[in-house]
């Protein structure tokens, strides 16, 4: 391939209140803010929306890494739904959640309660090959959800930088058709596979899913990670649920609607890209365009949808 992806930048979610996100990873998880303002007017009119649209965002980051941002932007008197509304684990469509290592569980959670996480269960303990980990599912009131991760066992090596709460270093989606979406991140854009698995859970009873405890073991499902350099950091991971299919959300995954957005990866060579995915049938809700993208400044973009309606998008800084 005549262009190069790199491991996913950021995150984005559009909300309500910056509040409740900058005080559990500002205050709670030592994040701090890297940048404050507007949302450009060149990004708006990529977006389709009104150049006079009242809009700002916040970039929060882990200060010992310079990946895994979260970008939070609020729209002010605009009509708005939310992407993934009332959902379950096995409704399929647009971004599932987004993942966060912590250092650990068991001081982080109350204060998560406290602050109105509510999770799809209680933390729960399992195998992840040959990991140990400690895993709560929880979203919020701005529709944000997270996978809260603690390493049980072996130690965790090359995290030195996390302070409470790491980067975001993964994203899941729920999709429809496994063989489908594999192909997409595979064959299109060229992700390596870290991870491939059937259902996790070994036992009936608790489970980071929030499947009924009776069929917890049994569900099936496949799951598989993948990334641009076969790493487990600026990640995607599909799930597919085998018997239980629910809603489909795959079609109000765009601005300015409320939630996950998506995440955002850098990449050389973007003209071959946006070629290439023209090639290959993506819909590409913004075309390549130029515009500002604070804190990376002038950069060209575009935005693809995934086979179920995930916004993923692209950008190349302008020399």
């Amino acid at each position: 391939m005549t262009f190069k992806i790199a491991a996913f930048q950021e995150a984005i979610a559009i909300v309500n209140d910056f509040g409740p996100l900058i005080t559990l990873l500002c205050e709670h998880g030592g994040w701090q803010e890297i940048h404050r303002g507007p949302l450009s007017s060149s990004l708006l009119q990529a977006w389709q929306l009104s150049t006079e649209t009242e809009a700002a965002e916040v970039v929060l980051a882990n200060p010992g890494i310079n990946s895994g941002y979260l970008r939070l932007i609020r729209f002010t008197h605009l009509s708005q739904t939310v992407m993934r509304a009332n959902d379950q684990s096995w409704d399929y469509g647009g971004t599932f959640d987004f993942n966060l290592r912590i250092a650990s569980m068991d001081a982080l959670q109350p204060k998560l309660s406290k602050l109105g996480w509510r999770g799809a269960s209680e933390p729960v303990e399992f195998f992840l090959g040959s990991s140990r980990v400690k895993e709560w599912l929880a979203v919020n009131q701005n529709h944000v959800r997270f996978a809260f991760i603690e390493r049980v066992s072996p130690p965790l090596h090359g995290w030195e930088h996390m302070q409470p709460i790491s980067q975001i270093f993964n994203s899941s989606q729920i999709v429809q058709d496994f063989t489908k979406s594999m192909a997409f991140y595979q064959d299109v854009l060229g992700f390596q596979c870290v991870v491939q698995s059937g259902n996790l859970t070994e036992q009936p009873g608790a489970n980071v899913l929030g499947i009924p405890f009776e069929r917890a073991h049994t569900e099936p499902y496949q799951l598989a990670i993948l990334q641009p350099d076969g790493e487990m950091r600026g990640s995607i991971e599909l799930v597919c649920f085998a018997a239980s299919k629910g809603k489909d959300y795959s079609q109000d995954n765009t601005p300015p609607n409320l939630g996950m957005l998506g995440v955002r990866f850098p990449v050389e060579g973007i003209v071959e890209l946006a070629a290439h995915l023209q090639t290959h049938q993506v819909p590409l809700p913004v075309p390549l365009t130029e515009l500002d993208l604070p804190p990376y400044g002038r950069v060209q973009l575009l935005a693809a949808k995934t086979p179920d309606g995930a916004w993923l998008e692209f950008y190349q800084p302008c020399i």
